[in-house]
């Protein structure tokens, strides 16, 4: 690795010399260049493969992500190519400089380091000239490219650990002493995942005496919390930019254009990076559905920093929305069809996160969801729930609940039980966790039955009714799961016609009786119960009972997998009323020469990037295995079975 380094050492004369002459218009880079990159998919997969890793304080990233060893691959080829490595950087300059800057953080901590301290060298030197030939940082910010994100990642680890040793630091903060207070409030926004307060941004900026490096981070901070919630940067009226653009002035002649080696830029306690990095977050996604849709690009709104959820949806372009809830949603409509007329949903999804399968199931069924209730306790992420039935008009079918439910209504507490994969809300609950500390959230309280007073009866199917409209049921409640169930209305089984829910086996103190209380109560209201990650067909209702089967699955389950944080996912629906024919050999042969791909389709792959692997995540056995045959996210990996749903 250091021997490919000291050879990517001998372009960067040519590349400077190209960067200093090209002005920068677009670099976004939407289309795939004559060097035979695919621009557009690589960036989508580092931006994936960058909201993967901020659930590590390492700052080095994963080698072993497939994502990495093609980004490594790529960068190898450009390093030994140098006409290639030109025509690349011409094409693409963000995307250029990002795989430099993905080669530093491939070395380990201590290569790093000694990279760092020293005054030239072959990666990120060539980053830090990049910026200071340009101020227009917001065209990086707005492009898409995490350059940004992988600075912030090095930024925080060098401030975290290094700060304290940097002889500037020491120099600055003996000279604007009144700046400390001010930059230990940016350090603990930035650690809550809060936005920095306009006052806060605002008294630093008045004081004519304040340092350049906090007068920067003042107008990046308010730079920031101006454009939340309405619009990416890149669609900005002009004065977030020219903030951000003011920022990278003084940045550049303060700090870049100095030269100083990279471990005192990246160590100086004014968190520039990490800014930029939360500039970068689009507070929307124009999502990329199926031909199918009713609605084939509906706007979803996510939350304006780095979170996971949100980052895979920037990435991703699609809901953050397990597939295999999608296959139920899809069968439940299809079971509710006749021949003269399609069948209608509801649906009351409870810990809706961003609502990605409240989103989903509105733009895919357009009028055929005639009505959906998504709970959400956590505020921030409620605001942005209610932003996007705001961005699609669908007031009229989208009720949003910001409450917790569970097996009372009234007030209560919400414990943030911290960050889980780069998730700052993975794990909130209603209850404490004994010996562990968390942030605590006053929420209302509610329950099914108050959630669903105003749903009718299931309608029964009749010769006089050319449809029905099925009612699905939807719960990610991790630990709260069975008080969610407890506060269900008694005729539960007159009310919902399908249960669709996620077991998080470490949330429980005892997963196994939880799963057995979970069986019983199902089992009271007669409905069959699957385990769609596991059984091909799981949509099929069993001729006999299968209650013991499925319990024994369930134990087997929870035992080899307790303590790995894994999620079982069950389904409950009533007998017979899913259609799902067999999963035999006939029906995969059918998928593997599925000639579905006409000119339509053809074009829509052409324009559109191919997406990460990771992307397509919840799938049943059944969505797995017809996968193999050829089936893809037009046809929710239900191949010759989607037509017909």
């Amino acid at each position: 690795m250091r021997a490919l380094a000291v050879f990517g050492a001998a372009h960067v004369a040519l590349y400077l010399t190209s960067c200093r002459a090209q002005h920068l218009t677009d670099l976004s880079c939407q289309t795939p260049g004559s060097s035979g990159i695919n621009w557009p998919e690589l960036r989508s997969n580092l931006s994936f493969y960058m909201g993967m890793n901020l659930a590590s304080d390492d700052i080095t990233l994963d080698p072993q992500s497939p994502v990495f060893r093609d980004a490594w691959d790529l960068w190898y080829k450009l390093e030994s190519d140098a006409s290639l490595a030109v025509k690349a950087e011409s094409e693409c300059m963000a995307g250029f400089v990002t795989l430099k800057m993905l080669a530093f953080m491939a070395l380990s901590e201590m290569e790093m380091f000694d990279e760092m301290v020293k005054a030239e060298g072959w990666s990120i030197h060539e980053v830090f000239r990049f910026l200071a030939e340009t101020m227009d940082w917001h065209l990086i910010v707005a492009s898409g490219w995490p350059l940004f994100g992988m600075l912030a990642k090095c930024e925080k680890a060098a401030i975290e650990r290094l700060a304290i040793h940097s002889p500037l630091n020491a120099y600055f903060e003996s000279i604007w002493l009144s700046e400390v207070p001010f930059l230990q409030n940016i350090e603990g926004y930035l650690r809550s995942w809060l936005s920095v307060p306009i006052a806060d941004s605002a008294l630093v900026l008045s004081y004519p005496e304040t340092s350049p490096f906090a007068r920067a981070i003042g107008m990046l901070a308010l730079a920031d919390t101006a454009r939340i919630p309405r619009v990416p940067l890149g669609r900005d009226s002009g004065q977030t930019i020219r903030l951000v653009r003011r920022a990278a002035y003084l940045l550049n002649a303060e700090l870049l254009t100095k030269q100083f080696p990279p471990i005192i830029v990246l160590s100086l306690r004014w968190p520039k990076f990490q800014l930029l990095d939360r500039l970068s977050c689009s507070p929307e996604v124009v999502l990329r559905l199926p031909a199918a849709a009713s609605v084939r690009q509906p706007k979803l709104a996510v939350l304006p920093l780095r979170e996971k959820v949100s980052d895979v949806v920037r990435a991703c372009q699609m809901p953050y929305c397990d597939l295999d809830f999608q296959e139920l949603a899809l069968r439940a409509a299809a079971s509710a069809s006749s021949p003269t007329a399609a069948g209608r949903l509801r649906i009351v999804e409870v810990g809706a996160n961003l609502g990605d399968c409240t989103v989903w199931a509105a733009a895919h069924f357009g009028r055929r969801l005639v009505r959906a209730t998504a709970v959400e306790p956590v505020p921030v992420i409620a605001d942005a729930l209610r932003r996007s039935v705001e961005l699609n008009g669908w007031r009229d079918r989208i009720e949003v609940v910001e409450a917790l439910a569970g097996n009372r209504s009234g007030q209560g507490t919400l414990h943030l039980l911290g960050q889980a994969a780069g998730n700052p809300f993975a794990g909130a609950s209603g209850s404490s966790f004994s010996g562990i500390e968390s942030t605590k959230l006053g929420v209302k309280l509610t329950t099914l039955t108050e959630l669903m007073q105003n749903y009718p009866r299931v309608a029964v199917m009749g010769r006089k009714l050319p449809f029905r409209t099925m009612t699905l049921l939807k719960i990610w409640a991790y630990g709260d799961l069975l008080h969610v169930l407890r506060g269900a209305p008694p005729g539960l089984g007159r009310r919902v016609d399908a249960v669709w829910l996620a077991f998080a086996i470490d949330h429980f103190t005892s997963p196994t009786r939880a799963a057995m209380h979970l069986t019983d109560f199902f089992w009271r209201w007669r409905f069959v119960l699957a385990l769609p990650g596991m059984d091909s067909n799981w949509c099929r209702s069993p001729r006999r009972d299968h209650r013991f089967q499925f319990s024994s699955r369930v134990r087997s389950f929870i035992r080899k997998n307790h303590r790995k944080g894994k999620v079982m996912t069950v389904v409950a629906f009533k007998r017979g009323s899913l259609r799902c024919p067999p999963l035999t050999s006939s029906l995969l042969l059918q998928t593997g020469q599925d000639a579905s791909s006409g000119p339509q389709r053809q074009q829509d792959q052409v324009e559109a990037s191919p997406r990460p692997i990771g992307c397509f995540f919840g799938r049943s056995a059944r969505q797995s295995e017809l996968q193999e045959q050829g089936a893809d996210y037009e046809s929710y990996f239900l191949g010759p079975e989607f037509p017909r749903l």
